[in-house]
């Protein structure tokens, strides 16, 4: 049996992850084998559902980053888990996690509104007129 080094991935990923707006504590421990023990042993469905969306957003804020160690197209096994980890978050009891899967969509950086669109039901029935700042779109 191999030992761990440092703390578990669940005990790192929940107490980074615990305040709001801390998607950005937890990027730098992205990377395939970190997220693996997440996905694998099934703690992600152990955690509080907001600190799941937390974690989808901090893969897509790493590897977006310029600066980031991940390095997302050359790494077939972080995309073969990022890819678990959208499927896991798209099977979730909670709505708002399955709706920030369909938005992570395939961790490209970018968020897929039209997926989210698709997703939930409370945002296809909400009125989408602009209502931007200097916008007269949707007036």
């Amino acid at each position: 049996m191999s030992q761990q080094r440092g703390p578990d991935a669940y005990t790192v990923a929940t107490t980074k992850l615990a305040q709001e707006w801390s998607a950005n504590r937890c990027t730098p421990h992205i990377n395939a084998e970190w997220l693996t023990r997440l996905v694998d042993d099934d703690r992600f469905g152990g955690m509080d559902a907001m600190m799941k969306v937390r974690l989808l957003l901090a893969a897509l804020i790493a590897v977006n980053q310029p600066n980031s160690q991940v390095n997302w197209q050359s790494s077939g096994q972080l995309q073969a888990v990022l890819g678990k980890l959208q499927r896991v978050a798209a099977a979730d009891p909670d709505e708002w996690v399955r709706v920030m899967a369909a938005a992570a969509s395939d961790f490209d950086g970018r968020l897929d509104l039209d997926a989210v669109m698709q997703q939930s039901a409370v945002v296809r029935g909400l009125d989408m007129k602009c209502v931007c700042w200097g916008c007269n779109a949707g007036r």
